[in-house]
């Protein structure tokens, strides 16, 4: 497992906004980097942003997910879906993960992250907060708000399995 382990330690997703004015990085299987194109921070307006920001994660976890799909397949192993599941209870376990409700919020509580099963995702911003926010502060608190997100999805995750299988 050496081998595995040391791909996903190296593996590196990188998605875009759909407007193409935020970027977004995660390597090191957990290191999350956001930044945004010179200039349009300023231009957002919070709906917008939070919209952008939204699919920008998702589009981030489908990167990551194909990546992680990929390093599998090098290995000879594959992703678990329920479709493939030997038994009853694994099949149930990885359909209803997919409906796992998360939730992340920033330190400031400047910005607060649902997901549901890490694939549908609605990033909240504290109305009136962004004309005193510069860029990099915001985006620590976005880094912050998705990084609590995914542990609270682990945990839960994480709990779920040891229910349905102990």
């Amino acid at each position: 497992m050496g081998a595995l382990a040391e791909k996903l330690d190296n593996m590196v997703a990188a998605a875009n906004s759909p407007d193409q004015k935020i970027s977004a990085k995660v390597s090191q299987r957990s290191k999350i980097t956001l930044k945004f194109s010179p200039g349009s921070y300023e231009t957002y307006s919070q709906g917008s942003l939070e919209h952008q920001l939204a699919r920008l994660a998702e589009l981030t976890w489908i990167k990551w997910q194909r990546g992680y799909e990929e390093a599998l397949h090098s290995r000879n192993m594959r992703v678990m879906k329920p479709e493939l599941a030997k038994d009853e209870a694994t099949r149930k376990f990885l359909e209803n993960r997919l409906d796992i409700e998360s939730f992340g919020e920033s330190d400031d509580g400047f910005v607060r992250v649902k997901t549901r099963g890490l694939r549908q995702w609605k990033v909240k911003i504290k109305p009136d907060i962004l004309p005193e926010l510069d860029e990099e502060t915001f985006s620590r608190s976005c880094m912050k708000a998705v990084a609590t997100v995914i542990a609270d999805y682990n945990q839960k995750n994480e709990a779920y399995k040891k229910e349905l299988y102990l």
